[in-house]
Protein backbone atom coordinates (compact mmCIF):
# COMPACT_ATOMS: atom_id res chain seq x y z
CA UNK A 1 0.00 0.00 0.00
CA UNK A 2 1.30 3.46 -0.88
CA UNK A 3 1.15 5.70 2.17
CA UNK A 4 1.48 9.42 2.46
CA UNK A 5 3.43 11.58 4.85
CA UNK A 6 2.38 15.12 5.52
CA UNK A 7 5.02 17.29 7.16
CA UNK A 8 5.73 20.97 7.00
CA UNK A 9 8.86 20.30 5.03
CA UNK A 10 7.04 18.14 2.51
CA UNK A 11 4.17 20.50 1.77
CA UNK A 12 4.92 22.88 -1.05
CA UNK A 13 3.30 26.31 -1.08
CA UNK A 14 0.53 27.05 -3.50
CA UNK A 15 1.76 28.91 -6.54
CA UNK A 16 -0.16 31.97 -7.71
CA UNK A 17 -3.13 31.71 -5.29
CA UNK A 18 -4.75 34.83 -6.74
CA UNK A 19 -4.54 33.42 -10.28
CA UNK A 20 -5.93 30.07 -9.17
CA UNK A 21 -8.88 31.71 -7.42
CA UNK A 22 -9.64 34.06 -10.32
CA UNK A 23 -9.40 31.20 -12.83
CA UNK A 24 -11.71 29.05 -10.72
CA UNK A 25 -14.29 31.84 -10.40
CA UNK A 26 -14.08 32.46 -14.17
CA UNK A 27 -14.77 28.77 -14.76
CA UNK A 28 -17.76 29.06 -12.42
CA UNK A 29 -19.10 31.98 -14.46
CA UNK A 30 -18.58 30.04 -17.70
CA UNK A 31 -20.33 26.99 -16.24
CA UNK A 32 -23.43 29.10 -15.68
CA UNK A 33 -23.29 30.59 -19.15
CA UNK A 34 -22.34 27.48 -21.14
CA UNK A 35 -24.22 24.47 -19.81
CA UNK A 36 -25.79 24.42 -16.34
CA UNK A 37 -29.17 25.87 -17.36
CA UNK A 38 -30.18 22.96 -19.61
CA UNK A 39 -27.87 20.20 -18.45
CA UNK A 40 -24.58 18.83 -19.78
CA UNK A 41 -25.80 17.47 -23.14
CA UNK A 42 -24.18 19.86 -25.55
CA UNK A 43 -21.00 21.47 -26.92
CA UNK A 44 -21.14 24.06 -24.12
CA UNK A 45 -20.31 21.41 -21.54
CA UNK A 46 -17.51 19.98 -23.70
CA UNK A 47 -16.03 23.46 -24.14
CA UNK A 48 -16.18 24.01 -20.37
CA UNK A 49 -14.41 20.70 -19.70
CA UNK A 50 -11.80 21.63 -22.30
CA UNK A 51 -11.25 25.01 -20.63
CA UNK A 52 -10.86 23.27 -17.27
CA UNK A 53 -8.21 21.04 -18.84
CA UNK A 54 -6.37 24.03 -20.31
CA UNK A 55 -6.51 25.80 -16.94
CA UNK A 56 -5.09 22.70 -15.21
CA UNK A 57 -2.36 22.43 -17.85
CA UNK A 58 -1.46 26.11 -17.40
CA UNK A 59 -1.49 25.84 -13.62
CA UNK A 60 0.96 22.91 -13.75
CA UNK A 61 3.33 24.67 -16.16
CA UNK A 62 6.30 24.38 -13.80
CA UNK A 63 6.10 20.59 -13.53
CA UNK A 64 8.24 18.12 -15.47
CA UNK A 65 7.59 17.69 -19.16
CA UNK A 66 6.68 14.01 -18.70
CA UNK A 67 4.13 14.86 -16.02
CA UNK A 68 2.63 17.61 -18.17
CA UNK A 69 2.32 15.19 -21.10
CA UNK A 70 0.45 12.70 -18.92
CA UNK A 71 -1.73 15.50 -17.58
CA UNK A 72 -2.51 16.57 -21.14
CA UNK A 73 -3.57 13.03 -22.08
CA UNK A 74 -5.95 12.81 -19.10
CA UNK A 75 -7.46 16.19 -19.99
CA UNK A 76 -7.86 15.10 -23.62
CA UNK A 77 -9.65 11.90 -22.56
CA UNK A 78 -12.01 13.92 -20.37
CA UNK A 79 -12.73 16.35 -23.22
CA UNK A 80 -13.47 13.47 -25.64
CA UNK A 81 -15.90 11.97 -23.13
CA UNK A 82 -17.67 15.32 -22.67
CA UNK A 83 -17.81 15.83 -26.44
CA UNK A 84 -19.40 12.41 -26.98
CA UNK A 85 -22.20 13.44 -24.61
CA UNK A 86 -23.31 15.96 -27.23
CA UNK A 87 -23.76 13.09 -29.74
CA UNK A 88 -25.75 10.68 -27.57
CA UNK A 89 -28.77 10.80 -25.26
CA UNK A 90 -28.85 7.20 -23.94
CA UNK A 91 -28.54 7.08 -20.15
CA UNK A 92 -25.92 4.25 -20.08
CA UNK A 93 -23.72 6.22 -22.49
CA UNK A 94 -24.04 9.41 -20.44
CA UNK A 95 -23.20 7.53 -17.22
CA UNK A 96 -20.18 5.89 -18.88
CA UNK A 97 -18.85 9.25 -20.07
CA UNK A 98 -19.33 10.80 -16.63
CA UNK A 99 -17.41 7.85 -15.21
CA UNK A 100 -14.54 8.52 -17.63
CA UNK A 101 -14.38 12.17 -16.55
CA UNK A 102 -14.45 11.20 -12.88
CA UNK A 103 -11.61 8.70 -13.44
CA UNK A 104 -9.47 11.21 -15.32
CA UNK A 105 -9.96 13.87 -12.63
CA UNK A 106 -8.87 11.34 -10.01
CA UNK A 107 -5.78 10.41 -12.00
CA UNK A 108 -4.82 14.07 -12.45
CA UNK A 109 -4.87 14.66 -8.69
CA UNK A 110 -2.95 11.41 -8.01
CA UNK A 111 -0.31 12.20 -10.58
CA UNK A 112 0.28 15.67 -9.17
CA UNK A 113 0.74 14.20 -5.70
CA UNK A 114 3.54 11.97 -6.91
CA UNK A 115 1.52 8.84 -7.73
CA UNK A 116 2.19 7.85 -11.32
CA UNK A 117 -0.28 5.60 -13.10
CA UNK A 118 2.24 2.76 -13.29
CA UNK A 119 3.16 3.01 -9.61
CA UNK A 120 -0.26 2.46 -8.06
CA UNK A 121 -2.60 -0.42 -7.49
CA UNK A 122 -6.37 -0.66 -7.56
CA UNK A 123 -6.76 0.09 -3.85
CA UNK A 124 -4.86 3.37 -4.30
CA UNK A 125 -7.26 4.38 -7.05
CA UNK A 126 -10.29 3.76 -4.85
CA UNK A 127 -8.69 5.74 -2.02
CA UNK A 128 -7.97 8.63 -4.38
CA UNK A 129 -11.51 8.46 -5.77
CA UNK A 130 -12.83 8.80 -2.22
CA UNK A 131 -10.60 11.82 -1.64
CA UNK A 132 -11.73 13.61 -4.80
CA UNK A 133 -14.91 15.13 -3.24
CA UNK A 134 -12.81 16.35 -0.31
CA UNK A 135 -10.40 17.93 -2.77
CA UNK A 136 -13.22 19.71 -4.58
CA UNK A 137 -14.93 20.96 -1.43
CA UNK A 138 -12.08 21.77 0.97
CA UNK A 139 -9.03 22.68 -1.11
CA UNK A 140 -10.52 26.08 -1.95
CA UNK A 141 -10.16 27.01 1.72
CA UNK A 142 -6.38 26.67 1.40
CA UNK A 143 -6.42 29.04 -1.56
CA UNK A 144 -8.45 31.62 0.35
CA UNK A 145 -6.13 31.35 3.36
CA UNK A 146 -3.05 31.91 1.24
CA UNK A 147 -4.39 35.16 -0.22
CA UNK A 148 -5.09 36.39 3.35
CA UNK A 149 -8.78 37.08 2.97
CA UNK A 150 -9.16 37.22 6.74
CA UNK A 151 -6.54 39.93 7.12
CA UNK A 152 -8.28 42.02 4.48
CA UNK A 153 -11.61 41.75 6.28
CA UNK A 154 -9.98 42.98 9.50
CA UNK A 155 -8.64 46.14 7.85
CA UNK A 156 -9.99 49.15 9.87
CA UNK A 157 -10.66 51.16 6.72
CA UNK A 158 -12.70 48.36 5.19
CA UNK A 159 -14.73 47.98 8.38
CA UNK A 160 -15.35 51.75 8.47
CA UNK A 161 -16.53 51.72 4.85
CA UNK A 162 -18.90 48.81 5.61
CA UNK A 163 -20.31 50.69 8.62
CA UNK A 164 -20.89 53.78 6.46
CA UNK A 165 -22.66 51.69 3.82
CA UNK A 166 -25.03 50.21 6.41
CA UNK A 167 -25.87 53.66 7.79
CA UNK A 168 -26.45 55.14 4.35
CA UNK A 169 -28.58 52.28 3.03
CA UNK A 170 -31.95 53.34 4.58
CA UNK A 171 -31.49 56.90 3.34
CA UNK A 172 -30.63 55.68 -0.16
CA UNK A 173 -33.80 53.55 -0.23
CA UNK A 174 -36.04 56.44 0.82
CA UNK A 175 -34.54 58.87 -1.71
CA UNK A 176 -34.69 56.28 -4.48
CA UNK A 177 -38.39 55.63 -3.88
CA UNK A 178 -39.13 59.37 -3.89
CA UNK A 179 -37.15 59.92 -7.11
CA UNK A 180 -38.95 56.98 -8.75
CA UNK A 181 -42.31 58.47 -7.79
CA UNK A 182 -41.28 61.83 -9.20
CA UNK A 183 -39.87 60.65 -12.56
CA UNK A 184 -40.98 57.78 -14.83
CA UNK A 185 -37.56 57.32 -16.45
CA UNK A 186 -35.85 57.02 -13.06
CA UNK A 187 -38.57 54.60 -12.00
CA UNK A 188 -37.76 52.40 -14.98
CA UNK A 189 -34.06 52.48 -14.11
CA UNK A 190 -34.86 51.52 -10.53
CA UNK A 191 -37.01 48.59 -11.64
CA UNK A 192 -34.20 47.34 -13.90
CA UNK A 193 -31.77 47.62 -10.99
CA UNK A 194 -34.12 45.70 -8.71
CA UNK A 195 -34.15 42.82 -11.18
CA UNK A 196 -30.57 42.14 -10.07
CA UNK A 197 -32.05 40.84 -6.82
CA UNK A 198 -34.57 38.54 -8.51
CA UNK A 199 -34.73 34.79 -7.94
CA UNK A 200 -33.11 34.07 -11.31
CA UNK A 201 -30.14 36.29 -10.48
CA UNK A 202 -29.66 34.58 -7.14
CA UNK A 203 -29.80 31.18 -8.85
CA UNK A 204 -27.12 32.24 -11.33
CA UNK A 205 -24.91 33.56 -8.53
CA UNK A 206 -25.27 30.30 -6.61
CA UNK A 207 -24.35 28.28 -9.73
CA UNK A 208 -21.28 30.44 -10.34
CA UNK A 209 -20.24 30.15 -6.69
CA UNK A 210 -20.67 26.34 -6.51
CA UNK A 211 -18.87 25.50 -9.74
CA UNK A 212 -16.25 28.20 -9.19
CA UNK A 213 -15.56 26.71 -5.77
CA UNK A 214 -15.21 23.18 -7.20
CA UNK A 215 -13.01 24.34 -10.08
CA UNK A 216 -10.77 26.26 -7.69
CA UNK A 217 -10.38 23.17 -5.53
CA UNK A 218 -9.39 21.04 -8.51
CA UNK A 219 -6.91 23.65 -9.75
CA UNK A 220 -5.43 23.85 -6.26
CA UNK A 221 -4.84 20.09 -6.38
CA UNK A 222 -3.01 20.48 -9.69
CA UNK A 223 -0.93 23.49 -8.65
CA UNK A 224 0.51 22.12 -5.41
CA UNK A 225 1.52 18.89 -3.73
CA UNK A 226 -0.43 18.36 -0.55
CA UNK A 227 1.76 15.43 0.46
CA UNK A 228 4.66 13.41 -0.78
CA UNK A 229 4.39 9.70 -1.39
CA UNK A 230 6.27 7.33 0.88
CA UNK A 231 6.30 3.96 -0.83
CA UNK A 232 6.02 1.60 2.08
CA UNK A 233 4.12 -1.64 1.68
CA UNK A 234 1.65 -2.64 4.35
CA UNK A 235 0.19 -6.12 4.37
CA UNK A 236 -3.14 -6.55 6.12
CA UNK A 237 -2.74 -10.33 6.03
CA UNK A 238 -0.45 -12.94 4.52
CA UNK A 239 -1.34 -16.19 2.84
CA UNK A 240 0.99 -19.13 3.19
CA UNK A 241 1.46 -21.97 0.77
CA UNK A 242 -1.25 -24.12 2.35
CA UNK A 243 -3.70 -21.22 2.56
CA UNK A 244 -3.24 -20.28 -1.09
CA UNK A 245 -3.46 -23.86 -2.29
CA UNK A 246 -6.60 -24.59 -0.26
CA UNK A 247 -8.51 -21.42 -1.17
CA UNK A 248 -7.73 -21.36 -4.86
CA UNK A 249 -7.74 -25.15 -5.20
CA UNK A 250 -11.28 -25.56 -3.85
CA UNK A 251 -12.60 -22.69 -5.96
CA UNK A 252 -10.84 -24.07 -9.03
CA UNK A 253 -12.38 -27.49 -8.44
CA UNK A 254 -15.85 -25.93 -8.34
CA UNK A 255 -15.09 -23.94 -11.49
CA UNK A 256 -13.93 -27.04 -13.37
CA UNK A 257 -17.11 -28.96 -12.51
CA UNK A 258 -19.23 -26.07 -13.78
CA UNK A 259 -17.09 -25.55 -16.89
CA UNK A 260 -17.33 -29.23 -17.83
CA UNK A 261 -21.10 -28.74 -18.09
CA UNK A 262 -20.76 -25.51 -20.05
CA UNK A 263 -18.45 -27.10 -22.62
CA UNK A 264 -21.10 -29.71 -23.43
CA UNK A 265 -23.66 -26.91 -23.85
CA UNK A 266 -21.34 -24.85 -26.02
CA UNK A 267 -20.69 -27.64 -28.53
CA UNK A 268 -23.76 -29.83 -28.11
CA UNK A 269 -26.43 -27.47 -29.40
CA UNK A 270 -30.15 -27.31 -28.57
CA UNK A 271 -30.65 -31.07 -28.14
CA UNK A 272 -27.87 -31.31 -25.54
CA UNK A 273 -29.22 -28.35 -23.60
CA UNK A 274 -32.74 -29.74 -23.48
CA UNK A 275 -31.61 -33.26 -22.62
CA UNK A 276 -28.98 -32.31 -20.00
CA UNK A 277 -30.50 -29.27 -18.28
CA UNK A 278 -34.14 -30.19 -18.77
CA UNK A 279 -34.79 -26.67 -20.06
CA UNK A 280 -36.08 -25.32 -23.32
CA UNK A 281 -33.71 -23.21 -25.33
CA UNK A 282 -35.64 -20.07 -24.36
CA UNK A 283 -35.50 -20.87 -20.64
CA UNK A 284 -31.77 -21.62 -20.86
CA UNK A 285 -31.17 -18.31 -22.60
CA UNK A 286 -33.22 -16.36 -20.06
CA UNK A 287 -31.16 -17.32 -17.01
CA UNK A 288 -27.50 -17.25 -16.10
CA UNK A 289 -26.01 -14.32 -18.02
CA UNK A 290 -25.80 -11.82 -15.18
CA UNK A 291 -24.82 -14.55 -12.71
CA UNK A 292 -21.86 -15.58 -14.86
CA UNK A 293 -20.92 -11.92 -15.29
CA UNK A 294 -20.93 -11.47 -11.52
CA UNK A 295 -18.78 -14.59 -11.08
CA UNK A 296 -16.22 -13.24 -13.56
CA UNK A 297 -16.05 -9.89 -11.76
CA UNK A 298 -15.72 -11.50 -8.33
CA UNK A 299 -13.01 -13.83 -9.60
CA UNK A 300 -10.98 -10.90 -10.90
CA UNK A 301 -11.38 -9.13 -7.54
CA UNK A 302 -10.40 -12.28 -5.63
CA UNK A 303 -7.30 -12.96 -7.70
CA UNK A 304 -6.24 -9.32 -7.44
CA UNK A 305 -6.58 -9.45 -3.65
CA UNK A 306 -4.62 -12.68 -3.31
CA UNK A 307 -1.90 -11.35 -5.63
CA UNK A 308 -1.33 -8.40 -3.26
CA UNK A 309 -0.38 -10.77 -0.41
CA UNK A 310 2.93 -12.58 0.15
CA UNK A 311 1.51 -15.80 -1.23
CA UNK A 312 3.66 -18.54 -2.70
CA UNK A 313 3.98 -17.56 -6.36
CA UNK A 314 4.77 -21.09 -7.47
CA UNK A 315 1.40 -22.19 -6.12
CA UNK A 316 -0.53 -19.06 -7.04
CA UNK A 317 0.43 -18.78 -10.70
CA UNK A 318 -0.78 -22.14 -12.03
CA UNK A 319 -3.98 -22.10 -9.96
CA UNK A 320 -4.76 -18.51 -10.95
CA UNK A 321 -4.02 -19.29 -14.61
CA UNK A 322 -6.42 -22.24 -14.58
CA UNK A 323 -9.09 -20.13 -12.85
CA UNK A 324 -8.74 -17.45 -15.52
CA UNK A 325 -9.12 -20.09 -18.26
CA UNK A 326 -12.27 -21.41 -16.57
CA UNK A 327 -13.77 -17.94 -16.23
CA UNK A 328 -13.08 -17.15 -19.89
CA UNK A 329 -14.99 -20.32 -20.83
CA UNK A 330 -17.82 -19.16 -18.56
CA UNK A 331 -17.85 -15.84 -20.39
CA UNK A 332 -18.11 -17.70 -23.67
CA UNK A 333 -21.11 -19.51 -22.21
CA UNK A 334 -22.56 -16.16 -21.14
CA UNK A 335 -22.06 -14.86 -24.67
CA UNK A 336 -23.86 -17.92 -26.04
CA UNK A 337 -26.75 -17.29 -23.66
CA UNK A 338 -26.92 -13.70 -24.85
CA UNK A 339 -27.13 -14.77 -28.49
CA UNK A 340 -29.87 -17.25 -27.65
CA UNK A 341 -31.68 -14.62 -25.61
CA UNK A 342 -31.59 -12.12 -28.47
CA UNK A 343 -32.87 -14.77 -30.86
CA UNK A 344 -35.72 -15.74 -28.51
CA UNK A 345 -36.70 -12.45 -26.84
CA UNK A 346 -34.89 -9.59 -28.57
CA UNK A 347 -32.22 -7.24 -27.25
CA UNK A 348 -32.44 -4.52 -24.61
CA UNK A 349 -30.13 -1.64 -23.80
CA UNK A 350 -29.38 -3.01 -20.33
CA UNK A 351 -28.22 -6.34 -21.72
CA UNK A 352 -26.12 -4.71 -24.41
CA UNK A 353 -24.48 -2.57 -21.71
CA UNK A 354 -23.78 -5.76 -19.75
CA UNK A 355 -22.11 -7.25 -22.84
CA UNK A 356 -19.69 -4.33 -22.96
CA UNK A 357 -19.06 -4.77 -19.23
CA UNK A 358 -18.36 -8.45 -19.91
CA UNK A 359 -15.86 -7.47 -22.60
CA UNK A 360 -14.05 -5.23 -20.10
CA UNK A 361 -13.94 -7.97 -17.45
CA UNK A 362 -12.57 -10.46 -20.00
CA UNK A 363 -9.95 -7.91 -21.02
CA UNK A 364 -9.17 -7.33 -17.34
CA UNK A 365 -8.56 -11.05 -16.84
CA UNK A 366 -6.16 -11.10 -19.78
CA UNK A 367 -4.38 -8.02 -18.41
CA UNK A 368 -4.13 -9.77 -15.04
CA UNK A 369 -2.58 -12.82 -16.68
CA UNK A 370 -0.10 -10.65 -18.59
CA UNK A 371 0.93 -8.49 -15.61
CA UNK A 372 0.34 -9.83 -12.10
CA UNK A 373 0.96 -13.46 -13.04
CA UNK A 374 4.31 -12.30 -14.40
CA UNK A 375 5.03 -10.13 -11.32
CA UNK A 376 4.52 -6.91 -13.28
CA UNK A 377 2.41 -5.28 -10.59
CA UNK A 378 3.10 -1.75 -11.79
CA UNK A 379 1.24 -2.32 -15.06
CA UNK A 380 -1.95 -4.01 -13.84
CA UNK A 381 -3.82 -0.98 -12.46
CA UNK A 382 -2.70 1.12 -15.44
CA UNK A 383 -3.94 -1.47 -17.91
CA UNK A 384 -7.26 -1.89 -16.11
CA UNK A 385 -7.86 1.89 -15.97
CA UNK A 386 -6.88 2.57 -19.57
CA UNK A 387 -8.92 -0.37 -20.84
CA UNK A 388 -11.98 0.86 -18.93
CA UNK A 389 -11.66 4.32 -20.50
CA UNK A 390 -11.18 2.81 -23.97
CA UNK A 391 -14.17 0.46 -23.58
CA UNK A 392 -16.38 3.32 -22.37
CA UNK A 393 -15.44 5.55 -25.33
CA UNK A 394 -15.96 2.71 -27.83
CA UNK A 395 -19.32 2.01 -26.17
CA UNK A 396 -20.40 5.59 -26.78
CA UNK A 397 -19.13 5.58 -30.37
CA UNK A 398 -21.06 2.40 -31.17
CA UNK A 399 -24.44 4.10 -30.48
CA UNK A 400 -25.90 1.22 -28.42
CA UNK A 401 -29.51 2.46 -28.57
CA UNK A 402 -29.46 2.44 -32.39
CA UNK A 403 -27.86 -1.02 -32.30
CA UNK A 404 -30.67 -2.33 -30.07
CA UNK A 405 -33.32 -0.90 -32.39
CA UNK A 406 -31.67 -2.28 -35.52
CA UNK A 407 -31.22 -5.80 -34.09
CA UNK A 408 -34.81 -6.00 -32.86
CA UNK A 409 -36.23 -4.69 -36.13
CA UNK A 410 -34.09 -7.10 -38.21
CA UNK A 411 -35.29 -9.93 -35.98
CA UNK A 412 -38.92 -8.96 -36.70
CA UNK A 413 -38.40 -8.57 -40.44
CA UNK A 414 -36.44 -11.82 -40.76
CA UNK A 415 -38.25 -14.16 -38.40
CA UNK A 416 -41.57 -12.42 -37.92
CA UNK A 417 -40.93 -12.09 -34.18
CA UNK A 418 -43.04 -9.72 -32.09
CA UNK A 419 -41.61 -6.19 -31.86
CA UNK A 420 -41.83 -4.25 -28.59
CA UNK A 421 -42.34 -0.84 -30.16
CA UNK A 422 -43.06 0.93 -26.87
CA UNK A 423 -39.65 -0.10 -25.54
CA UNK A 424 -37.90 1.05 -28.72
CA UNK A 425 -39.56 4.45 -28.40
CA UNK A 426 -38.08 4.83 -24.92
CA UNK A 427 -34.58 4.63 -26.41
CA UNK A 428 -34.89 8.27 -27.43
CA UNK A 429 -33.30 10.18 -30.26
CA UNK A 430 -30.35 7.79 -30.64
CA UNK A 431 -32.69 5.15 -32.09
CA UNK A 432 -35.09 7.52 -33.92
CA UNK A 433 -33.35 7.50 -37.35
CA UNK A 434 -33.42 3.66 -37.47
CA UNK A 435 -37.11 3.56 -36.57
CA UNK A 436 -38.06 6.15 -39.18
CA UNK A 437 -35.97 4.55 -41.92
CA UNK A 438 -37.56 1.12 -41.35
CA UNK A 439 -41.14 2.30 -40.70
CA UNK A 440 -42.57 1.17 -44.04
CA UNK A 441 -41.33 -2.40 -43.55
CA UNK A 442 -42.90 -2.78 -40.10
CA UNK A 443 -46.36 -4.14 -39.23
CA UNK A 444 -49.31 -1.73 -39.21
CA UNK A 445 -49.59 -1.24 -35.44
CA UNK A 446 -45.86 -0.54 -35.17
CA UNK A 447 -46.06 2.00 -37.98
CA UNK A 448 -48.86 3.84 -36.21
CA UNK A 449 -46.97 4.06 -32.92
CA UNK A 450 -43.71 5.19 -34.50
CA UNK A 451 -45.35 7.78 -36.76
CA UNK A 452 -47.39 9.29 -33.95
CA UNK A 453 -44.43 9.42 -31.59
CA UNK A 454 -42.07 10.91 -34.18
CA UNK A 455 -44.50 13.65 -35.21
CA UNK A 456 -45.17 14.54 -31.57
CA UNK A 457 -41.61 14.33 -30.30
CA UNK A 458 -39.34 15.20 -33.23
CA UNK A 459 -41.35 17.46 -35.51
CA UNK A 460 -39.74 20.50 -33.87
CA UNK A 461 -42.68 21.58 -31.73
CA UNK A 462 -41.18 20.16 -28.55
CA UNK A 463 -39.47 22.83 -26.44
CA UNK A 464 -36.54 20.61 -25.51
CA UNK A 465 -35.85 19.81 -29.16
CA UNK A 466 -36.01 23.51 -30.06
CA UNK A 467 -33.54 24.38 -27.31
CA UNK A 468 -31.10 21.69 -28.43
CA UNK A 469 -31.28 22.86 -32.04
CA UNK A 470 -31.52 26.64 -31.70
CA UNK A 471 -28.84 27.24 -29.05
CA UNK A 472 -25.39 25.91 -29.90
CA UNK A 473 -24.52 25.47 -26.22
CA UNK A 474 -27.07 22.65 -25.83
CA UNK A 475 -27.09 21.36 -29.39
CA UNK A 476 -27.22 17.58 -29.52
CA UNK A 477 -26.31 15.72 -32.70
CA UNK A 478 -28.62 12.83 -31.86
CA UNK A 479 -31.61 15.13 -31.39
CA UNK A 480 -30.75 17.02 -34.59
CA UNK A 481 -30.61 13.74 -36.55
CA UNK A 482 -33.99 12.67 -35.15
CA UNK A 483 -35.58 15.99 -36.13
CA UNK A 484 -33.95 15.90 -39.57
CA UNK A 485 -35.17 12.37 -40.34
CA UNK A 486 -38.65 13.26 -39.09
CA UNK A 487 -38.90 16.36 -41.27
CA UNK A 488 -37.56 14.48 -44.28
CA UNK A 489 -40.12 11.71 -43.86
CA UNK A 490 -42.94 14.03 -42.74
CA UNK A 491 -45.25 13.35 -45.73
CA UNK A 492 -44.95 9.60 -45.20
CA UNK A 493 -45.40 9.92 -41.41
CA UNK A 494 -48.44 12.15 -41.90
CA UNK A 495 -50.02 9.68 -44.32
CA UNK A 496 -49.41 6.78 -41.93
CA UNK A 497 -50.81 8.72 -38.98
CA UNK A 498 -53.95 9.78 -40.92
CA UNK A 499 -54.49 6.21 -42.08
CA UNK A 500 -54.23 4.98 -38.50
CA UNK A 501 -56.75 7.60 -37.33
CA UNK A 502 -59.19 6.61 -40.06
CA UNK A 503 -58.86 2.94 -39.15
CA UNK A 504 -59.58 3.71 -35.51
CA UNK A 505 -62.65 5.80 -36.43
CA UNK A 506 -64.01 3.00 -38.60
CA UNK A 507 -63.43 0.50 -35.81
CA UNK A 508 -65.41 2.53 -33.26
CA UNK A 509 -68.25 3.34 -35.70
CA UNK A 510 -68.88 -0.30 -36.56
Amino acid sequence: MITATKTGKDIKPLRMPNSVLLTGMLLGFLADRLWVANGPLGPGFAIWIGLCGLAAFWTAKRTRAADRSELGLWCLASFIAALLMSFRTSVPVIMAMLGVMLATATMVIMQKNGQSLRDIDISDQFVALGRLPKQCLLATFSVLCKIEVGASLLDPRLRAAARGFVLALPVLVIFSLLFASADAVFDQYLQNAMQLFSTDTIDHLLIMLVFGWVATGLLAGVSEKHFLVNRQKRQFFDLGTEDTATILGLILLLFMVFVSLQISYLFGGQDTIEATAGLTLADYARRGFFELLAIAGLTLALLTTVAQTNCNRRVFRPLAGLMIACVLIMLLSAGQRMLLYVDAFGLSLDRLTAVWAMAWIALGLLIFAYTLLRDRKRDFAAGLTLSAIAIAILFALSNPAAMVAKINIDRTLTDGAELDVMYLLTLGSDAAPILIQQIEALPGSARCQIAGHAMTRWQGNNSRSNVQLDDWRWHNASTAAAVQHTQKALPLLTAIDNSCLNNRRQFFTQ
